[in-house]
């Protein structure tokens, strides 16, 4: 079973959500959004799979109910 994490950066991550990496970055300084890797200090990365399941959590019913 291969286990390995594909990871994205901004601009990929961003087309994923279908908004600009300038809106990725401003929710990173908000501590919302997907999470992301900081690899060597200021390099950023998405894990493609941790995109998608954050993207699923947003859902809302029609009834309001989470």
């Amino acid at each position: 079973m291969d286990t390995k994490k594909i990871l994205v950066n901004e601009r990929e991550a961003a087309e994923l959500l279908g908004i600009k990496p300038s809106t990725l970055r401003v929710w990173r300084c908000l501590h919302t959004g997907p999470a992301y890797f900081k690899l060597h200090g200021k390099t950023i990365r998405y894990d493609r799979d941790a995109v998608s399941a954050w993207i699923e959590s947003q859902a809302v019913t029609p009834d309001g109910a989470p």
